[in-house]
C-alpha cells in the first residue's frame, strides 16, 4: 500500500528592509514499494488520484525519461509539443548554391516550414525543386509568383540510425553491383543515388535530434562515427555511380576487387572485427598501386571507392574495445 510524505519548502524574499515576503510551497511526494513481478522485472503503483486526473485507463501509454538517479513520468497527453521552426529565404541576387546550402542547413537542424520568395522564383524555380527533392518528406504546400512553402512531414520517431544505415549500405551494394552495366543503368544508379543522399539527410538530422535530446543514450563519440560512416557510406555511392559512365571490360577485374574490398569493409564494420579492418586498410595500399596501371577518368574514381570503403574499416579500428 502507498504513503504519503508532504515536502515544505519555504522561500524569503527581502523586498525592503523592514518588509519580507514568505512563500511557502507544499509538495506531496507518493511513496510506494517496489515489487518482483517475473524473473526480471519490477513493478510499482501509480497513485490513483493521479491516473484520473490524467483520465488514464488500462493499455493507455506512459512515457519514461530517465534523468539522473531520477525516472520521471508523464502520460501521453502531457508530452510537450514540439514549436514549429520556420525558415524564410530570399532567393533574390543569391547563387542557387547558396540557397541549397540554407536549405540543407535548415533541414539538418529541424526544421519544418521553409519559405523561399523572390521576384525571380519563377526562374530558379526548378533548381529549388531540385533542392527540396533531397529531403525526406519535404512537400510543397503552397506557391505563387513569388512564394514557395515546403513542409515537413517527417516523423523522426518512426527512424533509427542503425536501420537508415543498413537502408544506406543496401542501396549502395546495388549501386556498385549494377555499375558494371555500364551507361545503359545510369538513369537507375542516378535515382538510387538520390536516395542514399536522402538518407544522409536524414541521418544527419537524426543525429542532431538526439545529441539535442536529454535522454538520448547516444554519445558525442558514437555520433560522430556514424555520421562519418554515413557520409563514407555517400561517396562510395557517388563513385560508383560515376564509374558507370565509363565502365568497360579493361577495369572489370580490378572493379570486382574493389567491389570485394567494400563488402568486406562492412563485414568488419557489422562484426566489429578489427582484425579484419586492420587487414583492409593494409590491403587498401595494394589495391592503389594496381590502381595506378588504369588510366582515364576511371582511375581517380575508382581510388575514390577504395578511400571511402576504407574509412569504414578505419571507423571499427578506432572504436572503442
Amino acid at each position: 500500500m502507498g504513503k504519503d510524505l508532504y515536502i515544505l519548502n519555504v522561500h524569503t524574499t527581502c523586498k525592503t528592509r523592514f518588509v519580507y515576503t514568505l512563500t511557502i510551497k507544499v509538495y506531496k511526494v507518493n511513496i510506494r514499494k517496489l515489487v518482483k513481478s517475473g524473473a526480471a522485472s519490477h513493478t510499482i503503483a501509480l497513485p490513483k488520484d493521479w491516473l484520473t486526473k490524467n483520465k488514464l485507463n488500462k493499455g493507455d501509454l506512459l512515457y519514461i525519461v530517465e534523468r539522473d538517479n531520477e525516472l520521471v513520468i508523464s502520460s501521453e497527453t502531457k508530452q510537450p509539443k514540439q514549436s514549429t521552426k520556420e525558415i524564410s529565404v530570399e532567393i533574390d541576387d543569391k547563387e542557387i548554391n547558396t540557397i541549397r546550402r540554407q536549405t540543407i542547413s535548415a533541414y539538418i537542424n529541424n526544421y519544418h516550414l521553409f519559405t523561399f520568395h523572390g521576384n525571380s522564383l519563377n526562374k530558379k524555380l526548378e533548381e529549388i525543386r531540385k533542392i527540396l527533392q533531397n529531403f525526406l518528406a519535404l512537400e510543397i504546400v503552397e506557391q505563387t509568383a513569388t512564394k514557395l512553402v515546403a513542409k515537413d512531414f517527417l516523423n523522426l520517431q518512426e527512424f533509427s540510425l542503425p536501420n537508415t544505415i543498413r537502408r544506406m549500405d543496401m542501396l549502395t551494394r546495388s549501386i556498385i553491383t549494377d555499375a558494371k552495366k555500364g551507361k545503359k543503368e545510369s538513369q537507375a544508379l542516378q535515382f538510387r543515388d538520390y536516395e542514399v543522399d536522402k538518407l544522409f539527410f536524414l541521418i544527419s538530422r537524426l543525429i542532431r535530434a538526439n545529441l539535442s535530446d536529454p535522454a538520448s543514450k547516444l554519445s558525442n563519440v558514437k555520433a560522430m562515427s556514424t555520421w562519418w560512416l554515413a557520409k563514407s557510406l555517400e561517396s562510395v555511392s557517388d563513385s560508383a555511380k560515376n564509374i558507370s559512365q565509363y565502365f568497360n571490360k579493361d577495369i572489370e577485374e580490378f572493379y570486382n576487387e574493389a567491389e570485394q574490398f567494400y563488402l568486406e569493409c562492412i563485414k568488419a564494420y557489422v562484426k566489429s572485427d578489427k582484425e579484419l579492418a586492420d587487414n583492409m586498410i593494409a590491403e587498401r595500399v595494394k589495391l592503389l598501386k594496381k590502381c595506378d596501371n588504369i588510366k582515364g577518368e576511371q582511375k581517380q574514381l575508382l581510388k575514390g571507392l577504395i578511400n571511402n570503403s576504407r574509412n569504414i574499416a578505419k571507423i571499427v579500428l578506432d572504436g572503442e574495445d
